[in-house]
């Protein structure tokens, strides 16, 4: 409705920062509200491992931290890779996670001992309750209660920058 108001969209500016240095990621976790804020995080696959995770404190800032990107392989030499997973970890452990689909996700994220054990919502069963009839995919919900174009075709891109921004976009939008 409130589009509805002008001539012109307007759209909620985000900022999507990609981690490239292990000192940046680990500067930005820190960086997050600290507990009870919720954190809503999204993780893409790529041949049965984590490609990168996203996390968003906000509607509008996401951190996308990278981990593996096909024809590259790891994004980070093992000593490096351990200290993010051990931060994530962390922030997994103390913070309220949002998440949709978070079943699929955490199935994942177990093989790095990455257990969230404060999950404060589940946005795809929480509409799928309230709206049993209609599609539970977060495309549909961000449809109706964002103003954000469809960015889910995005997800088969060969352009890294474009995967990571739409990983944040999911989280983002959760």
């Amino acid at each position: 409705l409130q589009q509805s108001l002008q001539p012109t969209i307007t759209r909620r500016p985000r900022t999507i920062t990609v981690g490239e240095s292990v000192d940046q990621i680990m500067g930005l976790l820190t960086a997050l509200p600290p507990p009870p804020a919720p954190v809503a995080f999204d993780i893409e696959t790529e041949s049965g491992q984590v490609s990168s995770i996203a996390l968003a404190c906000s509607p509008e800032d996401a951190l996308v931290i990278p981990i593996f990107w096909g024809p590259v392989g790891s994004k980070w030499c093992l000593e490096d890779e351990e200290n993010i997973w051990t931060a994530l970890a962390d922030l997994f452990s103390l913070t309220p996670m949002i998440g949709q689909n978070v079943h699929y996700d955490l199935t994942f994220l177990k093989m790095y001992d990455v257990y969230a054990t404060r999950i404060h919502m589940d946005t795809m069963v929480a509409f799928h309750v309230l709206y049993p009839e209609l599609p539970k995919g977060l495309e549909f919900m961000a449809s109706i209660y964002t103003d954000h174009p469809y960015w889910k075709g995005d997800r088969t891109t060969s352009d890294e920058q474009i995967f990571y921004r739409y990983n944040a976009t999911d989280a983002l939008l959760t």
